[in-house]
């Protein structure tokens, strides 16, 4: 998956504890431990504004992305059917040189 937590940096940067954040966003440092090393499906916003206010930053300094083309093939996941039950697939909006010089 391209999305990544950037979590460690900003409590390296700000000298904070994992068991700390926890405590004071309230979460268990189990839970703590799965967004550090990015191992969630998902993140909930409540916890992301509760990051934000404790960390000092913004959402997209705690989010990172890097493209992965793997990650929109139809092995990896299901993909969401349109109104005529045809599936979705989605392709990056904007277009790298290479893709541009073909049109």
């Amino acid at each position: 998956m391209p999305i990544r937590l950037r979590i460690n940096v900003l409590m390296a940067e700000r000298n904070v504890t994992a068991r700390d954040l926890a405590a004071r966003i309230g979460l268990s440092e189990t839970q703590m431990s799965l967004l550090r090393t990015s191992k969630v499906k998902g993140l909930r916003f409540d916890t992301l504004a509760r990051l934000c206010y404790v960390l000092g930053c913004k959402p997209g300094d705690l989010i990172d992305y890097e493209v992965d083309e793997g990650d929109m093939s139809p092995d990896s996941g299901p993909l969401t059917p349109n109104k005529e039950g045809a599936p979705v697939i989605v392709a990056p909006l904007i277009r790298t040189n290479a893709a541009s010089s073909n049109t």
